[in-house]
């Protein structure tokens, strides 16, 4: 929500009085980040997936985001788990197999998003 408050100044000699001069300030009520994962995506195993949260925003505009990545599987360990865009080594499979990870983003003023999550299929490969 947005609350103004509006002020207005007039000043005296004692004997006359000015006209008044009006200032309107606006508030803007601060906003929660989105936390944005990045699309599903289909990988070789053995290849190194970087995982994207740059497309992660404030709608406030200068906020600095905080990123906090989880990989919805013990056996998966990312490379910083702060960064905008970890890594991880996509591990040998004996069948097509999903991988699961959710981002979260804080604001400067601590304000948390919404969980998003992306999945991450990693492919047999056949020539290994």
């Amino acid at each position: 929500s947005v609350t103004s408050y509006r002020f207005e100044l007039i000043v005296s000699d004692g004997d006359l009085f000015s006209e008044p001069d009006i200032v309107t300030i606006t508030v803007l009520e601060n906003v929660p980040p989105t936390a944005d994962a990045g699309e599903d995506d289909e990988v070789d195993q053995g290849t190194v997936v970087t995982l994207s949260g740059a497309a992660s925003s404030d709608p406030n505009g200068s906020d600095i985001l905080t990123y906090y990545w989880t990989s919805l599987d013990a056996t998966i360990l990312l490379s910083n788990v702060s960064s905008s865009a970890p890594q991880f080594l996509a591990p040998d499979v004996s069948d097509i197999t999903d991988y699961m990870f959710s981002l979260y983003v804080m604001d400067d003023d601590s304000l948390l998003s919404d969980t998003d999550e992306v999945t991450i299929t990693v492919l047999q490969n056949v020539d290994r």
